[in-house]
């Protein structure tokens, strides 16, 4: 639904946009422009990894396939002076990451994605300088290639034992881009130098994945496997009950694999004509606005969870976001001129409960031991502060805007765990989780539209796509169950990105220390909402 709601978003707007250049007159050949660049992105958002050596040390670090060079074409056109649309191809090449690293298995991947980004364009300028503000849709066609090696525990040269390459592949990423940059114009306008910090948030879940090189004891062994050895096919509904085929892939439940990224790009612009902005006037009696909104926010980029609530032999994907439910936002801003501005926000996320069950998974489990399957119930919130730059221009009466921020948040999870066992193995288990403390550090792009409805008062409804994850620094587990002997415990955790664990003390109510978990705040908030200009 997330992702239908943001390509609609586009496309619609697009439509409008190339309806409205169709309208013009020939001259408007002049608007035209194309620009080419490159530049070096910096992963974002990667997979959690949690690695252990042979005396317990163990280090947690984010394998983030969004790190890697990038190049891109693009042909715009500048329909209003401060607003225009633009459509980027480009091809990006990602560096290798290190997915494992043990004393007995390294893993290492790296992607490459072929992109379309579809974009709407806010302008202003500054003196000779012109900033813009960019937001649009990611289409990209991944691929990612990776080698798993497994070594001999018993050997200290680390023999390799097993040595796989495989790569995932099929399948359409779908994702946001947002740019700030600024144009040098040169040579009468003609052509520009520019300098862009772009932010994307794409997640990619492969369609397929295959083995295509393997060897045992530096024996080649690829041969010797079968089809389902060699490839799998990532099911959204993954039946339990399938009995396995040596002829035919491997069913396997989906997984997500993320290529966002904080890129640094240069680049060349060709404006067919000479083109220039003209100069907005600062606002003179109301460059002050205060506002107030709500919204609903929908699972972006989240994490899996699977879940065979609805049938116990279908195992379901499904994505959380701890964001997912209804935002409240309030905002004050200042408008330098028409066009530019900043915006000090602050927002309130308060997730609505995600229920999952899972537990008994072989079809011939004893029913007598597991009767009943486990619910988990998931929920958080999250207080966010979003100091953001505006850009806006209006069309008539209507007043379209942009914005991309900060998100700084202090976030809660919880959860709880419910389950049944029979009285002589603990009879009925509900156990109570809060994960919390630290500081969730993100960003946000604001795409809206603006109307007034006095002079001084707009109403206005805008789509605002969040990319936060909140990792908690502390976690509480509360065990309430049946069993007469136990009553009720309380365990805390402090998580640590590293540590030794051959020196914990595995007792409730010690502080224990375990690996980080991290919870996404991935959104995608349709809001309404009213703006009071002072």
């Amino acid at each position: 639904m997330n992702k239908g709601f943001l390509a609609m978003l586009v496309i619609s707007i697009s439509s409008h946009f190339a309806m409205a250049a169709a309208q013009t007159p020939p001259d408007s050949l002049s608007k035209f422009y194309f620009k080419a660049s490159a530049g070096y992105g910096l992963g974002i958002n990667g997979t959690l990894v949690e690695n252990a050596d042979k005396n317990g040390n163990v280090t947690n670090t984010f394998s983030k396939l969004g790190t890697g060079f990038g190049f891109s074409v693009a042909a715009g056109y500048q329909w209003l002076p401060h607003l225009g649309f633009e459509v980027g191809l480009g091809y990006f090449m990602g560096m290798q990451t290190n997915l494992l690293s043990s004393y007995d298995a390294t893993e290492t991947t790296n992607g490459s994605l072929f992109q379309m980004v579809p974009s709407i364009v806010f302008s202003t300028k500054l003196g000779r300088l012109q900033p813009y503000l960019k937001t649009g849709l990611i289409m990209a066609l991944p691929e990612v290639y990776g080698e798993d090696i497994q070594y001999d525990r018993s050997n200290p040269n680390q023999t390799i034992v097993t040595d796989s390459k495989f790569k995932y592949y099929n399948g359409l990423a779908l994702g946001v881009h947002t740019a700030l940059g600024c144009n040098l114009p040169l040579m009468d306008n003609r052509f520009s130098l520019f300098a862009e910090v772009s932010l994307n948030d794409i997640g990619y879940v492969p369609d397929r994945i295959m083995i295509y090189a393997q060897t045992v004891n530096g024996v080649d062994d690829y041969s010797q496997m079968t089809t389902s050895d060699k490839e799998g096919i990532f099911r959204r509904t993954l039946s339990l009950n399938n009995s396995s085929n040596s002829d035919k892939p491997t069913d396997l439940s989906q997984t997500l694999i993320p290529f966002s990224s904080l890129a640094f790009n240069i680049g060349l612009k060709w404006n067919l004509g000479r083109l220039s902005l003209p100069i907005s006037d600062a606002r003179k009696e109301d460059p002050f606005y205060v506002r107030l909104q709500v919204g609903y926010g929908f699972a972006g980029n989240g994490d899996i969870y699977y879940d065979n609530q609805e049938s116990a032999h279908d195992l379901q994907t499904t994505y959380f976001s701890g964001g997912t439910g209804l935002n409240i936002g309030l905002g004050v801003g200042y408008m330098l001129n028409e066009n530019l501005g900043f915006d000090l926000g602050g927002n309130y996320a308060l997730g609505a409960p995600l229920k999952t069950q899972m537990g008994v998974t072989m079809p011939n489990a004893n029913p007598l031991i597991f009767p009943n399957e486990p619910i988990t119930s998931l929920n958080g919130d999250m207080l966010q502060l979003n100091p953001a730059v505006v850009f806006a221009t209006h069309i008539q009466q209507f007043k379209p805007y942009a914005r991309l921020g900060m998100l700084i948040g202090s976030g809660e999870i919880n959860s709880v765990y419910d389950f049944t066992l029979p009285n002589q193995f603990g009879g009925h288990y509900n156990d109570a989780y809060k994960f919390y403390g630290g500081v969730s550090l993100g960003y946000n792009a604001v795409l809206g539209i603006a109307y007034p409805i006095h002079k001084n008062i707009d109403v206005y409804a805008d789509a605002t796509f969040n990319n936060i994850y909140f990792s908690p620094t502390n976690g509480e587990i509360v065990s309430t169950h049946t069993y007469p002997s136990a009553g009720t415990s309380r365990e805390t955790i402090n998580f640590e990105y590293s540590y030794n664990n051959s020196a914990q003390q595995y007792n409730y109510g010690n502080g224990q220390t375990a690996s980080p978990i991290v919870f996404s705040f991935n959104t995608i908030v349709a809001s309404v909402g009213i703006r009071v200009w002072y």
